[in-house]
């Protein structure tokens, strides 16, 4: 075999390895332009309807508890009031009796206000994070239906920094986050 025979047999012998490696790496998606996608976070966790109703929901849970903390706390002033009308008029053992219900009074006040206000954070973080579990298996089942590798979330302490307007899905997420909440269609319409 001559020298030029030998050198054509390489070139193609190499021709042919880089044409069957690109090859494999084409079908292996090496290639293939990525889906990739980011969502204004908070924008679509206040925009979803879900979180308003809950929301709502919780306030109306909040004003129910105020206005049992405003009765008591009326009761007392009530309780208070009297006592100082009516104090010059006591006998001592009468006025010490008196003193020591309006502070039984005042503390029942003080444990109730802390005891609600821990049961609103608690029944807050709740509800909160079960909207939140709600909307990320949405995100999941929407990525999925709609072959994104990645679904990134922007926050304002800057986890994205920039974003093109074209791979911006938030509009597209949330309209369909609300219309399965809402039933109108199934998370699966694309």
């Amino acid at each position: 075999m001559e020298k030029k025979d030998k050198i054509i047999l390489r070139a193609t012998f190499v021709v042919a390895l880089i044409a069957l490696t690109l090859s494999g790496m084409s079908s292996a998606g090496f290639f293939q332009k990525r889906k990739i996608a980011f969502v204004r976070s908070a924008d679509l966790v206040y925009g979803y309807i879900g979180m308003k109703d809950a929301h709502e929901g919780f306030e109306q849970k909040s004003k129910i508890w105020q206005a049992n903390v405003d009765t008591m706390q009326l009761s007392y002033q009530q309780a208070y009031s009297n006592f100082n009308m009516q104090q010059a008029s006591m006998k001592t053992e009468e006025k010490e009796q008196q003193e020591k219900q309006l502070e039984l009074q005042k503390q029942q006040l003080l444990s109730y206000t802390d005891a609600l206000n821990k049961q609103a954070k608690t029944e807050d973080e709740k509800i909160t994070q079960g909207v939140l579990n709600q909307i990320n298996s949405f995100v999941t089942e929407y990525g999925q239906l709609h072959d994104y590798e990645i679904i990134l979330g922007t926050t304002n302490g800057g986890s994205l920094l920039y974003g093109q307007d074209g791979i911006d899905i938030t509009e597209d997420l949330l309209k369909a986050l609300n219309e399965n909440y809402l039933g109108e269609k199934t998370p699966a319409t694309k």
